[in-house]
Formats: structure tokens, C-alpha cells, sequence
């Protein structure tokens, strides 16, 4: 134990082990890469499992859209050059353990957050804002949100994508 000066006080140097006061102060961190997008399943027509390379497929959404009480997101207008590469839309169906737990306001926000995301309102990418009230279920709309962007999204490879994903 010592007498701390004022200006070691005033910097926050003494709060600093000797390692980290000496440490560079403007350095950039590495660049995140997103390896974990969502990926899709190539689905065999007739038996509904993964398909092997030989097998005609049909690309299916990660949950069934005509359950009742299903969410499904609008559909975006294709991209350009999709039909050239044979990429397809798909559904996005928000998770069934989810969507069961929103009450029809909750699920107006989430399809509302999901249209201004995914560019299919003329926001141009400005943002949304979830205001209401308290204890009306903001963050339950953006958990739902963030969790069906994370394991699904409207566009999906084509069947002989090089890069096959597994079961």
C-alpha cells in the first residue's frame, strides 16, 4: 500500500496493473466473420430427409407454414440474378415455441422489426423502433426477431450448392 499522486488518480492509472498501463491505447479490433448465417437443408422430395447428391430436391422452410397459428414473414422480391443462379425463396416461419407465446400485438412488431430489417419497407435503411409501454413484450418481439434471423433467412442456395450442409 502507497500514497496514490492526484494525477495517477485523475488517469485511472492506479487502477491499471502494470501489464495493461503500458498496452497501446488505439488499437482496432480484429473484423468479426460471420460463419454462422443461416443455412438450408436440401430436402428430399419423396422422403422428406436431407437428399443425397443424385436426388431431385425441393427446399423447404425450417418450420411448416400451414400449421395453424404459424407466423410467416412477407416474402422479399427476388434478387437480382437469383433465377440465373437457381437460388430460391423460401418461408420464414418464426419457431413454433416462440410464436405460440405472442399475443397479436407482439406479432405485428415482430413482422414489422422483420419487414424494416430485411429492406421490404421504404425505410431505406434508417432503422425501427419498438415503443410502447411498459410490460407489453418488447423483448420478447426482438428475441423472437434475432432468433428466427439467426437459424433462417428468405433466400436459399440452390440444391448443388458446393458447399453441402449437413443434417
Amino acid at each position: 500500500m502507497g500514497t496514490i499522486t492526484a494525477t495517477d488518480w485523475a488517469t485511472g492509472k492506479c487502477f491499471l496493473s502494470q501489464q495493461h498501463a503500458e498496452a497501446p491505447r488505439n488499437t482496432a479490433p480484429a473484423p468479426r466473420q460471420f460463419n454462422n448465417l443461416p443455412k438450408f437443408r436440401a430436402m428430399s422430395a419423396t422422403t422428406g430427409t436431407a437428399a443425397t447428391e443424385r436426388e431431385a430436391v425441393a427446399i423447404k422452410p425450417r418450420f411448416d407454414p400451414m400449421v395453424e397459428g404459424a407466423l410467416v414473414m412477407p416474402r422479399p422480391a427476388a434478387r437480382r440474378g437469383a433465377a440465373a443462379s437457381g437460388e430460391q425463396i423460401v418461408d420464414v416461419v418464426v419457431d413454433p415455441h416462440l410464436g405460440r407465446h405472442l399475443r397479436p400485438h407482439q406479432r405485428a412488431g415482430v413482422t414489422f422489426l422483420y419487414e424494416c430489417l430485411c429492406d421490404l419497407r421504404d425505410f431505406h435503411g434508417t432503422g425501427a423502433v419498438l415503443a410502447d409501454e411498459m410490460g407489453l413484450g418488447k423483448t420478447l418481439q426482438s428475441i423472437t426477431l434475432l432468433w428466427t434471423l439467426l437459424k433462417q433467412g428468405p433466400y436459399a442456395p440452390p440444391p448443388s450448392h458446393p458447399n453441402p450442409i449437413p443434417p
